[in-house]
């Protein structure tokens, strides 16, 4: 989980336009990679000098990848999928008013009305 979050910082701070220097520093391994791996090598207790051997072994079998910046078009294609996401979020909102507002002795058609323009509304945005 540790090294997902400072993933996810590193790729905040790049969408902020702040530069990094990562040159050099290997991440560390991934918390639950490193526990399924001594899983496989069927490590027995878990002590503070297994452990150790442990990350020394992972480290020395498994390929290191340095980290790199997402490239442009993928953080476009993220942006664009996220904005698609929040529409249709919207789109479930305004169903369930419509079909809430259905229910309610003092709707009006206008109501009703104002609801399918917005869903309309959406719907052409997302295929925008």
């Amino acid at each position: 989980m540790q090294y997902a979050g400072k993933k996810m910082t590193a790729t905040y701070l790049v969408l902020r336009s702040f530069l990094i220097d990562i040159t050099g520093h290997a991440p560390p391994p991934p918390v639950r990679a490193l526990s399924k791996y001594g899983q496989a090598c069927m490590q027995g207790a878990k002590t503070d000098a297994k452990d150790a051997l442990l990350i020394m072994d992972y480290a020395e079998r498994m390929p290191f990848v340095p980290w790199q910046a997402p490239s442009e078009q993928r953080l476009q294609l993220q942006a664009l999928t996220r904005r698609i996401d929040q529409l249709k979020q919207a789109i479930i909102c305004e169903q369930s008013r419509n079909h809430a507002q259905s229910y309610h002795i003092r709707s009006t058609r206008r109501i009703a009305r104002d609801i399918q323009v917005n869903i309309r509304h959406f719907k052409r945005r997302i295929a925008y």
